[in-house]
């Protein structure tokens, strides 16, 4: 337990609550990536703060306080929305920084609900009267240290996931109880089956020189590696014999590569093939992913959330082995849960691309699917709505416990 938390508790419980009140705390990683309500890229409550900002949601009229690093994010207020920026500046004084968190105390303690991306610890002085929801950051396919962090999830009261299985598993490293899971989908998700910034994306890609006509474009998006000094060598972990270039280019493909926010190698792999994702108020990586062909990652949970839109997925696994020694996996072997078989050298990779163009996926892609998501549409953010302001619609989206 944090120091302090029973006084900050007890002053909670003093502070008068307002229905319609929500206080935001986002994914670390969207700190480090500039995440914004632009460009919510992977954090999930703020893709859901986004779309309620947009207007899809006219009957909630709602005042959202939201933690950011980004002086950029202004007030902005319409018919039924209110959202106002709480900002947090690492490099100010001391005498700033407990003005800025007693600032921020005080609008969470007046929310009748506090939103967050992922479990954490820093929701623990809230109250019975207070919804305290995870919209989660990932499902899980790797190690998340359970031992570190056990029982994260008893603090909240509503948490988010794709499928049943995935919030087994989950329960298992975080615990909790299953009765606090929803089978909602990810907001995030929303946009990969509606292409909604295609041109946006078509018009960076002409400005960078890009030929569109018959190219295909796949994005790469690895999670952390824990091998730098492999991945700083080789783009893919393995020796390509310098083959990659020419062969991206007699296939007319483009690799989008989005490192993870995490990542620690800095390998100079900016080729006329492969591109960096820049950072973007005008798309994400959601509307990317929308926007490819394929997908490549390593053990990211990412696919899970790309086999929605049926598009191909290329699973690097150049180094299993290091891997698994090092982080370890939630599925160990991974094989029964991915969509296709793994590529760990360079010659499997290249027939995994050309296969890619050339078959349709295959049923056991269609299975995992299936298992890994209960809803394959656009929707998320509408069923989200419906477990958060109505309890009675909630309880379609509730896991059921058998009890005996």
């Amino acid at each position: 337990m944090s120091k302090f938390v029973h006084l900050r508790r007890f002053l909670n419980l003093l502070t008068i609550k307002h229905n319609n009140y929500i206080y935001v705390a986002p994914h670390h990683n969207a700190f480090i990536d500039n995440y914004s309500l632009d460009n919510a890229n992977s954090d999930n409550v703020l893709a859901y703060v986004s779309y309620l900002r947009d207007g899809n949601e006219p009957n909630l009229k709602l005042r959202i306080y939201v933690e950011t690093t980004s002086p950029e994010m202004e007030k902005f207020t319409n018919d039924n929305v209110e959202i106002i920026p709480l900002y947090i500046n690492d490099k100010a004084g001391k005498v700033q920084k407990i003005k800025s968190k007693l600032k921020r105390m005080s609008a969470k303690y007046h929310c009748r609900q506090w939103w967050r991306d992922n479990p954490t610890v820093e929701f623990e002085d809230h109250i019975k009267s207070q919804k305290v929801v995870c919209f989660n950051y990932g499902t899980e396919t790797k190690n998340s240290f359970a031992k570190r962090s056990s029982h994260l999830w008893d603090i909240f009261s509503h948490i988010f996931v794709t499928c049943p299985l995935d919030a087994r598993v989950q329960m298992s490293n975080f615990g909790g109880s299953l009765d606090k899971f929803y089978v909602s989908g990810y907001a995030r998700n929303d946009c990969l089956l509606k292409n909604e910034r295609k041109e946006v994306i078509n018009k960076w890609l002409k400005s960078i020189g890009i030929d569109l006509k018959g190219s295909k474009f796949i994005v790469y998006a690895p999670t952390v590696n824990e091998q730098p000094d492999l991945f700083e060598k080789f783009f893919f972990g393995f020796d390509d014999r310098g083959e990659l270039e020419k062969f991206l280019e007699e296939q007319n493909i483009y690799i989008l590569y989005k490192p993870h926010p995490l990542e620690r190698y800095k390998g100079e792999f900016k080729t006329n093939r492969i591109i960096e994702y820049p950072y973007s108020k005008e798309f994400s990586l959601y509307d990317l992913l929308s926007f490819s062909d394929a997908l490549i990652t390593n053990y990211s949970s990412v696919y899970i959330d790309y086999c929605i839109t049926g598009k191909p997925v290329i699973f690097n696994f150049a180094n299993l082995e290091e891997f698994r020694e090092k982080r370890g996996l939630a599925y160990d072997p991974p094989y029964a849960v991915l969509l296709d078989d793994p590529a760990t050298n360079w010659d499997e990779m290249k027939e995994k691309f050309i296969k890619a163009f050339k078959e349709p996926v295959g049923k056991k892609y269609h299975e995992v699917q299936q298992l890994l998501n209960k809803y394959a549409d656009s929707n998320s953010c509408k069923r989200i709505t419906e477990i958060l302001f109505d309890d009675k619609k909630a309880k379609e989206y509730k896991i059921k416990e058998w009890l005996f």
